[in-house]
Order: C-alpha cells, then structure tokens, then sequence
C-alpha cells in the first residue's frame, strides 16, 4: 500500500438518511443537524463503522453537528430579542 493512502477512506461506511423538516438527521437514535440540505430529501452520510461519532454529509463531506437540546430549548426564553 502506497504510504501515502487514505487509511480512513478505506474503512468509511455510507448511508441514505432522510432530512426532516427541522433540517436534521437521525443516525443511531442520535440526531445531527445538516445545515443546507432540503427538508424531506435524502442525504448521503459517511461514519466510521467502530466508535468515532462523528458523521460527514453530503459530495463534499461536511461534518454534521450534533444536535443540542439544551440550546434549542433556551431560544423561547427570550422571545423578543
């Protein structure tokens, strides 16, 4: 194997997920945001197959971002700012 291989890309797994309509995904009951993708359209994510969290969507591989609960509860604090 040449040294300077992408050992990653060989072990990269993919995967056919659905956007729902608050622009998110659900991949091992755990939800990622996927900001720029369609509400109800089908994105390509590829993740690690052992325990490495992170997922990347889309051709040009960008990393999901894990959906806080937390903050999304705190936006109704304040309403009127």
């Amino acid at each position: 194997m040449p040294p300077l291989c992408d050992i990653e890309s060989l072990f990269r797994m993919e995967r056919r997920c659905r956007v729902y309509s608050d622009g998110t995904i659900q991949y091992k009951k755990k939800k990622y945001e996927v900001p720029g993708e369609q509400p109800n359209s089908r994105v390509t994510i590829y993740f690690m197959p052992w325990g490495d969290p992170t997922i990347y969507y889309g051709d040009e591989m960008r990393k999901a971002r894990p959906v806080d609960r937390s903050d999304n509860a705190r936006r109704f604090d304040h309403p009127n700012r």
